[in-house]
């Protein structure tokens, strides 16, 4: 360790996201976010804190004198912290829910006791509160990104399957949090920062295991960013084969988005799950139900739903195979909650169809790249034009 590796961690923070580069690689909220996110921490007791926050100040600016609260007490400095902190916070444009973990002393603080109060003998407050930490506790526990560190923990499922032949694995992770990658002992990126004992004993390293790229792509569109990166990996691997170094490319990413991705490179690559897990949720992904699930279904008229219905009936055959085909499309729709791995390869034969310059976007062309054409041409493009032109060699 050196002097650098030492950090102020408020300091750190600040100084972090003053920088607007560092907050877009993030990406940037509104700012009421916050005010959201502490209903996903601490549910009712949220709720309480943000009401208590509203008639403590409210109390202070319209009281008279002598009946404005008191700033003299330990309730008075967790109200402070507690509103001076989401304030500060909110006014950063990425906001995280982890942020306010700190707020849970002066939150508990403040408001726990008002959660025993009694209504007609019951505690309904308290009751809430237990509800929603057992929901909560099982949600994110077990089901929100729950497939990632299985996935990694049990990586049997990919790296056995593997020849000795192989030298490279490529992992897209798509719509997910960062996978950790403690379970990987991956060495560090910056070989500069690797201590002198690493290489005399390399613990983490098997020279019998291939090398692992984990690319993460986050919320990117799945019909362009993903797109345009495996595109990219399989005319490099294809590049490779002509070296004898074989490569393996594999995208990880939530079930509901794999008919999105298979159909925008249809004809181009092939698809073989080699993983899948149940449940995995993941918050990122939501919006792409309206586009599987149809919301027009949803309505209260009975009549048409009895019509719909008796049509779908004769169309099936029966009423058994009607029951049946529901509730297999049932299993169907509850399966897309889950977390797949797909191995990624070019078709066969159609290399030479893959229009990498339609898939790569293009940018404007400057006076100054139009005198060298070397420069206007795109990084991903020079890459894959030259795994391209390998290829078909």
């Amino acid at each position: 360790m050196d002097w650098s590796d030492w950090k102020c961690t408020p300091i750190h923070f600040v100084m972090y996201n003053l920088v607007p580069g560092n907050l877009d690689k993030h990406g940037t909220h509104p700012w009421y976010l916050h005010l959201v996110n502490l209903l996903i921490l601490y549910g009712p007791l949220g709720i309480i804190a943000m009401w208590s926050s509203v008639k403590f100040f409210g109390e202070m600016v319209s009281n008279e004198w002598q009946k404005k609260p008191g700033i003299r007490t330990v309730y008075a400095l967790t109200m402070f912290t507690f509103v001076t902190a989401v304030g500060m916070l909110s006014l950063i444009p990425h906001q995280e829910a982890r942020f306010l973990i700190p707020l849970t002393l002066p939150v508990v603080l403040m408001n726990a006791h008002k959660l025993r109060v009694k209504v007609f003998g019951s505690k309904p407050l308290l009751f809430l509160w237990y509800m929603f930490n057992i929901g909560l506790g099982i949600f994110y526990g077990f089901t929100h990104q729950g497939g990632i560190t299985h996935f990694l923990h049990g990586n049997q499922h990919i790296l056995p399957s593997i020849s000795d032949n192989v030298a490279e694995v490529n992992i897209i992770f798509s719509h997910t949090y960062m996978p950790p990658k403690f379970q990987l002992l991956l060495p560090p990126s910056n070989k500069s920062r690797i201590p002198k004992w690493h290489f005399d004993y390399p613990l983490y390293y098997n020279t019998k295991l291939p090398k692992l790229n984990l690319i993460e792509l986050g919320s990117k569109p799945v019909e362009v960013n993903v797109k345009q990166k495996l595109i990219e990996l399989v005319l490099d691997e294809k590049s490779n084969l002509s070296r004898k170094k074989k490569m393996k490319t594999f995208v990880a990413l939530p079930t509901m988005l794999e008919k999105k991705l298979k159909r925008s490179l249809e004809n181009i690559l092939e698809f073989n799950t080699v993983y899948y897990r149940f449940p995995h949720i993941s918050v990122e992904s939501l919006p792409e139900l309206s586009n599987i699930i149809s919301l027009e279904a949803f309505h209260f008229n009975m009549l048409e739903h009895f019509e719909n219905a008796s049509i779908e009936i004769d169309d099936r055959g029966g009423i058994t195979n009607y029951i049946f085909n529901k509730i297999t499309d049932c299993f169907d729709t509850v399966s897309l909650f889950g977390f797949s791995v797909i191995e990624v390869k070019l078709n066969s034969d159609k290399v030479k169809s893959v229009q990498v310059e339609n898939i790569i976007p293009k940018k404007e062309t400057t006076e100054k790249e139009k005198q060298n054409p070397d420069t206007s041409i795109h990084p991903g493009l020079k890459k894959a034009k030259k795994g391209r032109i390998q290829a078909n060699q």
